[in-house]
């Protein structure tokens, strides 16, 4: 059980280290690993830890499908955990854009409307924004551009984070820029370009 432990530790710090050298294959192969390792060794939480880079991992090459499974089991092991609300929540949206993404708006909406109903049960504005920007989208796809303006109106009016607030923005453009309203588009675009520069990346 020991060796399971230690081989969990080492392969989850493995696969941090190729996914900052940006080798998305060779961190999946250690994740993994990282998961097999810490669930021999009953090691929930480097299960969710590994289930969640796993999850990540896949969906940022745009894998839904390889994404999913260690979407679900991250999020069942952190809703078992305390204090786990930030990935809880990053979990619920991840599984909503595997859905989006997949154009299933049923299965993303139910994701974006549980993780707004939870967002708003912990008074986390930032999240609560972000969930209805992402119902926001939905309407935008399915050409309910009401529905979509008043969900975007209602997520910048309180998300207090400024690389949020830029998503919000283009969100806004690209509707516009459905709806053939040009100087919409164009205002927003503005706003987007003033913005970044308020961004600190460093």
């Amino acid at each position: 059980n020991q060796n399971y432990e230690m081989a969990a530790r080492a392969g989850y710090y493995a696969a941090a280290y190729w996914h900052e050298g940006e080798a998305g294959d060779k961190a999946v192969e250690y994740w993994q690993a990282a998961f097999d390792n810490a669930e021999k060794a009953a090691n929930s939480l480097f299960m969710a830890k590994s289930a969640y880079w796993l999850s990540t991992s896949y969906f940022n090459q745009e894998q839904w499908i390889d994404a999913l499974p260690h979407c679900l089991k991250a999020l069942e092991l952190y809703n078992k955990k305390p204090n786990a609300e930030r990935y809880q929540f990053s979990l619920t949206e991840m599984l909503g854009f595997i859905y989006y993404k997949q154009q299933d708006f049923e299965q993303a909406y139910s994701y974006f409307d549980n993780g707004l109903k939870a967002a708003k049960k912990l008074n986390n504005t930032k999240y609560e924004a972000r969930f209805l920007r992402n119902i926001g989208l939905i309407h935008r796809d399915k050409r309910e551009y009401r529905q979509a303006k008043e969900y975007f109106h209602m997520a910048l009016s309180i998300q207090p984070d400024p690389e949020d607030k830029l998503r919000i923005y283009l969100s806004y453009a690209k509707l516009y820029r459905e709806m053939n309203r040009s100087d919409s588009t164009i205002f927003y675009l503005n706003m987007l370009k003033e913005r970044i520069s308020d961004i600190n990346y460093s």
